[in-house]
């Protein structure tokens, strides 16, 4: 025979009632704590990072900032060039000034032209001194340097550019920095003299292309890239614009008129 008890019964009412409300004291106070707490400095593994090298779009060269290294926010920044990294200075967590250098970027095709226009500088200068002739070098890094290095010239009777990318990039400048110096100049390739250039002569690059052409036939018929020989240009080119000529009042003998493969009227 069971018997009520209802002072069993609201003791247990009170208990419950009890481990509610210090269970939610407790929650509000963990939560508070929480907030008050500041983000850690995220880290990442060395092994976890995968180096390739940047394609198109903007290289961000430096990043300058004071504060602290912590990436709240991953961006990827496209490049127009291609680029990798050298050296990782910062790392997330450190703290850094407006002077801090957080990476040391390289790029190997500017790598390539630097040493590609040395060589070509050595040959232009052994050139000059078997017939005769003092070559006088003027170093162009961009081409808002062009300006200003022919104006640095003094005493020269021609110009000679070396032919890398950043010449053919700003041919157009090159050739109206050259026209304003009245000097004549003769251009490693056609497009200068297309451009307004006095003369050219070398490689026939639609030639070059063609040639590419047959090595990436051979290839994707089986051939292996290591088999095939290296081939030096064969046919080259001179061209003539009579309208520079005339423009910087110079007359071009005929017998170079003659052997010219193309004019430029």
């Amino acid at each position: 025979m069971d018997i009520p008890r209802p002072s069993v019964a609201r003791q247990k009412r009170i208990r419950r009632t009890i481990f509610a409300v210090v269970g939610l004291i407790v929650l509000v106070l963990v939560t508070v704590a929480l907030a008050q707490l500041k983000p850690a400095a995220p880290t990442v593994e060395f092994g976890s990072v995968w180096p390739d090298s940047v394609k198109r779009g903007s290289m961000l060269r430096q990043v300058r900032g004071p504060g602290t290294l912590v990436p709240e926010d991953i961006r990827w920044i496209p490049a127009v060039t291609e680029g990798r990294v050298e050296r990782r200075l910062a790392l997330p967590g450190t703290v850094v000034e407006p002077s801090t250098v957080i990476l040391e970027l390289s790029d190997p095709r500017v790598q390539q032209e630097a040493l590609d226009a040395e060589y070509q500088l050595r040959g232009a200068e052994a050139a000059a001194r078997a017939i005769g002739v003092q070559l006088e070098a003027v170093p162009v890094r961009t081409g808002a340097d062009l300006g200003p290095a022919l104006k640095a010239l003094r005493g020269v009777d021609g110009v000679l550019n070396a032919d890398t990318p950043l010449f053919v990039t700003n041919r157009a400048r090159l050739v109206g920095a050259v026209a304003e110096s009245r000097l004549p100049a003769i251009y490693p390739a056609r497009v200068y003299v297309e451009a307004g250039g006095l003369a050219s002569y070398g490689p026939n690059v639609p030639e070059l292309w063609k040639g590419a052409a047959v090595y990436v036939d051979k290839i994707l018929k089986g051939a292996r890239p290591g088999d095939l020989p290296v081939e030096q240009p064969t046919t080259f080119e001179l061209t003539i614009n009579n309208r520079t000529a005339s423009a910087i009042g110079l007359t071009i003998p005929q017998p170079v008129v003659l052997r010219a493969d193309r004019i430029v009227e």
